[in-house]
């Protein structure tokens, strides 16, 4: 039986290009059905996917990521994509990434051990008990996407359309309580996804001071979601977002006491810990293993 082809593509970034090419190497090393090839963003850009891909791999959506990403999309082959992780975020310490496969961010639950949350994650993520109406702050924060990920799902009207529906299900005398929030250095993109510059937001407070008083936070993909739900804080999100399976919705908003029901918070981040991968996992079979195992063959 022929073996699945990968292409790992490079990022047009040192840093990232060989953590995919590391990443490639262990899948190469691994007794599985699947053999991992690397190639240039300028390969795809000049020739596309190859017609016998069974699957593209590489990390981020800026400078052509993104736009191999939506071409594998289109044309039904399969994607493994890496980006910033869930938890304990960054390229420093022990780098950890999330790892989705056939999507930008895990959004469901998957029924996993603890291990890896008790191991990995649990001591410097404390999860602070649900917070009540009475607990909470009166402000509806709204978290909307950047640029290049508006670019990337189309979401270019999802502020203008959320207000819309706030102002519909809140009275009046709320309205001022809607407070829009954009990442301070937002990614701006051109039409084929590379990155042409970006625009800053200054901030009128601190991110805590916000999450203080926020009643609910609203958002497309931000992962501050995340840390709102870690603080007992209710979240709305799109599918696009990590805590879409727990994600409440805008007519419980008129009703604030429906917000008091704690959603599954515990199996969300355990199975989100079997959905980010440190360095060395990503280099020993770890990863790979783990990919396949949970998300590509659901065992």
């Amino acid at each position: 039986m022929a073996r699945k082809h990968i292409i790992c593509y490079d990022t047009d970034r040192d840093l990232t290009t060989v953590i995919v090419r590391r990443f490639a190497q262990s899948i190469n090393q691994s007794d599985s059905d699947y053999t991992a090839e690397c190639r240039s963003l300028d390969d795809f850009r000049k020739h596309g996917i190859p017609s016998n891909t069974h699957m593209v791999c590489s990390l981020g959506i800026l400078r052509g990521t993104g736009l191999l990403m939506k071409s594998a999309a289109s044309n039904d082959i399969h994607r493994l994509y890496m980006d910033h992780a869930y938890f304990n975020s960054g390229y420093n310490g022990k780098g950890w990434l999330r790892m989705t496969y056939n999507g930008h961010t895990m959004n469901r639950i998957q029924s996993v051990d603890n291990v890896r949350w008790k191991s990995h994650f649990k001591g410097a993520n404390n999860v602070l008990e649900w917070k009540t109406q009475h607990q909470r702050g009166d402000t509806i924060l709204v978290l909307p996407p950047t640029n290049a990920i508006s670019w990337y799902f189309g979401a270019e009207n999802w502020l203008k359309n959320t207000l819309s529906k706030l102002q519909e299900v809140l009275p009046e005398n709320k309205h001022h309580l809607i407070k829009v929030r954009q990442k301070p250095l937002d990614p701006i993109v051109d039409k084929l996804g590379n990155l042409v510059g970006r625009e800053r937001h200054p901030e009128d407070c601190p991110l805590q001071q916000d999450l203080d008083s926020a009643c609910v936070v609203i958002a497309y993909n931000s992962m501050v979601t995340i840390e709102a739900t870690r603080q007992g804080i209710p979240v709305i999100t799109t599918p696009h977002n990590p805590c879409h399976p727990i994600s409440f919705n805008y007519k419980q908003i008129q009703n604030p006491h429906m917000l008091d029901v704690e959603p599954d918070r515990k199996n969300l981040f355990f199975w989100l810990s079997y959905c980010q991968f440190n360095e060395k996992e990503r280099y020993n079979g770890v990863a790979w293993n783990h990919i396949l195992k949970k998300q590509i063959y659901g065992i």
